[in-house]
């Protein structure tokens, strides 16, 4: 079996020795070979066998014996943990593989987002090669309830209305009479300079 990276070295010991004593190469009752000779044959320390004995101690498939050693129990038990590790070690990788397979949907999601943000920048300099800026009308605004022809904003900033935003819809070429209002949206047409000198007339 390879190694698992989900699952403790230690419990993959177990497994493996399990699996022995199922096959009949271990047979029940048997002592089983000192810690120091399971670390060499299974090329781990001294530590992970006593882990890896206690583990099976604990589902009764060896008996740890005080100055003995450690003897195979039960047969049936040594089936029980090896569909025990089994069952684990499938929902363990289950869930790494769904977990890889989330990460590579960010990944590939991300990588859309880009993708999509460059099409629209091409898409709108091909087809509105002109710089525009957007301006929210503050609720203390004193051009409140004014015309947008009454605002006279070409004459003040130099800026152009071409659009206007209001709950959510966008209204393009907006009429002179349309009536501004708290939180509306204005798309203007101008530079940086515009801007600046709009947003300090809108105040």
């Amino acid at each position: 079996m390879k190694s698992s990276e989900h699952l403790s070295r230690y419990e993959e010991i177990a497994y493996l020795i399990a699996k022995r004593i199922v096959s009949g190469n271990i047979k029940e009752n048997e002592k089983l070979r000192g810690r120091s000779l399971l670390s060499s044959e299974y090329n781990v320390s001294s530590e992970t066998i006593r882990k890896a004995m206690q583990l099976l101690s604990n589902y009764n498939v060896v008996s740890v014996k005080e100055r003995s050693g450690i003897y195979v129990s039960s047969i049936l038990d040594a089936r029980a943990y090896i569909k025990h590790f089994e069952h684990t070690r499938s929902n363990k990788n289950i869930v790494k593989e769904t977990e890889h397979l989330l990460n590579e949907q960010a990944k590939i999601n991300q990588q859309l987002e880009k993708k999509f943000k460059q099409i629209v920048n091409t898409y709108e300099k091909d087809v509105f090669p002109f710089s525009y800026f957007t301006c929210e009308i503050p609720n203390n605004s004193l051009h409140l309830g004014q015309s947008f022809e009454s605002l006279k904003i070409y004459d003040n900033t130099k800026g152009l209305i071409i659009a206007y935003e209001k709950e959510g819809d966008l209204y393009q070429i907006p009429d002179p009479k349309t009536i501004i209002e708290s939180g509306m949206t204005l798309y203007i047409l101008g530079d940086k300079k515009v801007k600046e000198q709009t947003i300090k007339y809108l105040k």
